[in-house]
């Protein structure tokens, strides 16, 4: 209780912008649990003997809101030649509760191998959560040997996701998690989603030899998104224009609508509605004067 009485005044209005206390990252670092840091030397570790032993778990904010706070876990190595090579975790921080709570990036065909680099996207409004906002992760399965992670990960499938989290008094989770931009193996993962933020630029680079990942015969599905609101701000639904594409057949288009459900904190699909004909007698009426 003193440490999330600790983390509620360091976080609550104005909250001030810039490193972290020493006192606040070692809270925050030390109620994260040994797991962590033992998953963490492990990924490490698997990276070869250069790598081995060399872990290390660093902090940074990503946004407050009202006393909570939007944390990242960044996993690396301290060897120089693994700079560009980390995953990170999501994590929010609830005044209310007290608590921190991890928050579950995986997708069904992620592997342990699965890296993640987790970018703020914006903070939202979502009517029955106490706060929420929204992420732009990139996903790569990545299996790094010798430090030559660039040569790895050409074989292996990358994501730009767009996820929406929502946090309430008595839960936290994931409201929506959306895949706008996936690229085949063998392309490299560069390239994000159109009129997205690249949060991994460092993956897949090779002296621009990886640039094929721009090319669009490399790109298995895509998708833009449109959102709408009401007079007060909330986000209320997402509109999604999604593109996907098999190797020797012609892409296939669709669009599916997001509802928000302020009941289950949660966007779902909203049923088609089919309107009716317009009568045929409406044509014979005269048009209206103004």
């Amino acid at each position: 209780m003193a440490d999330s009485r600790r983390l509620t005044k360091y976080f609550t209005p104005p909250y001030r912008l810039g490193p972290l206390s020493p006192e606040v990252d070692e809270i925050l670092l030390r109620s994260a649990g040994p797991e962590l840091h033992r998953a963490c030397a492990a990924m490490v570790d698997s990276w070869g003997a250069n790598a081995r032993g060399s872990a290390r778990v660093t902090i940074r904010i990503l946004a407050v809101a009202g006393g909570n706070a939007w944390v990242a876990y960044r996993c690396d190595s301290r060897v120089p030649q693994f700079e560009n090579q980390y995953s990170e975790r999501l994590a929010t921080f609830s005044a209310k509760r007290g608590a921190i709570q991890f928050i579950d990036l995986a997708a069904p065909d992620d592997t342990r191998e699965t890296l993640y680099h987790v970018a703020l996207a914006n903070t939202v409004k979502l009517l029955g959560a106490e706060s929420a906002a929204a992420f732009e992760v990139f996903a790569v399965n990545s299996s790094p040997h010798g430090g030559h992670a660039n040569h790895a990960m050409r074989d292996r499938i990358s994501e730009n996701r767009y996820v929406i989290i929502a946090n309430s008094a008595a839960m936290t989770k994931i409201a929506l998690s959306l895949v706008t931009r996936s690229v085949r193996p063998g392309a490299g993962p560069g390239a994000p989603a159109d009129g997205g933020q690249n949060i991994g630029p460092n993956i897949g680079e090779d002296n621009g030899r990886d640039n094929e990942a721009n090319d669009d015969s490399n790109v298995a599905s895509q998708a833009g998104l449109r959102f709408g609101h009401d007079l007060a701000g909330h986000l209320t639904a997402v509109n999604v224009y999604h593109q996907d594409r098999s190797p020797g057949l012609e892409s296939h288009y669709g669009l599916t609508h997001y509802d928000w459900n302020r009941t289950t904190l949660t966007f779902e699909v909203a049923v088609p509605v089919t309107l009716p004909p317009v009568p045929l007698l409406r044509q014979h009426r005269r048009p209206l004067a103004n």
